[in-house]
């Protein structure tokens, strides 16, 4: 794994397209997002889910496991 300062998509992601949900659904409790912090962490956000993530980083990618 890479180390957080070398991953290009640490940010926050807004989340506009799902293959199982609408986007009426995605955004039902606000917008839908994807937060990829530098400490390891991150948070998920979509329909009426919320989750904190813990991140493994790649260059261009990164792995998730929900906490």
């Amino acid at each position: 794994m890479n180390l957080p300062s070398e991953c290009l998509i640490v940010g926050t992601w807004r989340i506009t397209e799902a293959d199982c949900w609408d986007r009426e659904y995605l955004d039902l409790t606000g917008p839908a997002r994807l937060v990829i912090r530098r400490d390891g962490r991150g948070e998920l956000a979509f329909g009426a889910m919320q989750a904190t993530i813990d991140v493994e980083y790649g260059r261009s990618m990164i792995y998730y496991i929900w906490v």
